[in-house]
């Protein structure tokens, strides 16, 4: 998906994007390095973070960001996007839909919508918002699609208070058969994520979908 979302990147912004995704790339694997690495290679993050924000960015992807801005970003919602990594890191669960939302949206939707600051000059409250909606149904995707390996790694990327609802036993997740009560709660999760996306692309206007189109 992020291949496809640099290829509709027009060309002066491609670069924007793929350094973006590079700092996604490497957030991620800090994640899943070993426990004393991740935290070191995370807390070097929060660093490199405040170091794009003072202008003295040392990583070759933080100095893109740096460079291509052509007037001042609020660098600043990096910081949730590296909570977020955080997260992973702890193996946190999440007990209703907003809070799982919440993790979506600080991840990648965060990332995403520091780069509508490159791909306009004056992005909208409307165009950010939707970039962040855009980079969380990209996460529920992957979340949706990864479910049984992240499980294995000890991971659990669905409200718990709708697990608890159906009774669904979280040692069983695990197994290679999953309870029919746990393959119904995931269906409508689908079909729920597709309609949203669907509204969400039905509500923007033509010069909002021009802007977004990376995304979309």
């Amino acid at each position: 998906m992020r291949y496809f979302a640099w290829l509709y990147t027009p060309t002066a912004h491609r670069e924007v994007i793929a350094a973006l995704f590079v700092i996604e790339a490497e957030l991620h694997d800090s994640a899943r390095a070993a426990h004393e690495v991740a935290h070191h290679r995370l807390q070097w993050w929060r660093d490199e973070i405040d170091q794009l924000i003072a202008g003295k960015a040392r990583h070759p992807a933080t100095q893109v960001l740096q460079t291509l801005a052509q007037k001042p970003i609020d660098f600043q919602p990096l910081h949730s996007t590296l909570l977020s990594t955080a997260q992973e890191l702890a193996c946190a669960t999440y007990e209703t839909d907003a809070e799982l939302s919440r993790y979506l949206q600080d991840g990648l939707g965060n990332l995403l919508a520091t780069a509508m600051y490159y791909l306009s000059d004056h992005p909208s409250t409307t165009v950010i918002d939707a970039a962040k909606q855009l980079g969380a149904f990209i996460r529920q995707s992957e979340v949706l699609r990864d479910i049984r390996r992240d499980l294995h790694q000890g991971r659990l990327f669905l409200p718990l208070a709708q697990l608890d609802a159906l009774n669904i036993d979280y040692e069983a997740l695990s197994s290679n058969e999953w309870p029919e009560s746990f393959v119904q709660l995931l269906k409508p999760r689908c079909a729920q994520a597709l309609h949203q996306l669907d509204t969400l692309q039905r509500s923007l206007l033509s010069e909002e979908k021009k802007v977004l189109r990376p995304l979309l």
